[in-house]
């Protein structure tokens, strides 16, 4: 993997990890239903952007090879 792509690919992680970790806090502490399906949904499309982002790196190396 290119190395702006790792950079890219480790920081959204964080993000994910972290957000993750505030939903779990969320539903520790009783939140709203609705609030805590709005972050998993942001969750869900930070996973959507990550997946597309290897995906590409993924096709460019396979593209480069024939």
């Amino acid at each position: 993997m290119q190395e702006d792509r790792r950079r890219d690919v480790l920081k959204r992680l964080s993000y994910i990890e972290g957000h993750v970790a505030g939903i779990r806090k969320m539903v520790e502490e009783d939140k709203y239903c609705v609030d805590i399906l709005r972050q998993t949904y942001a969750v869900r499309k930070a996973l959507e952007k990550l997946e597309a982002i290897v995906l590409e790196e993924n096709l460019s190396i396979h593209k480069s090879r024939f």
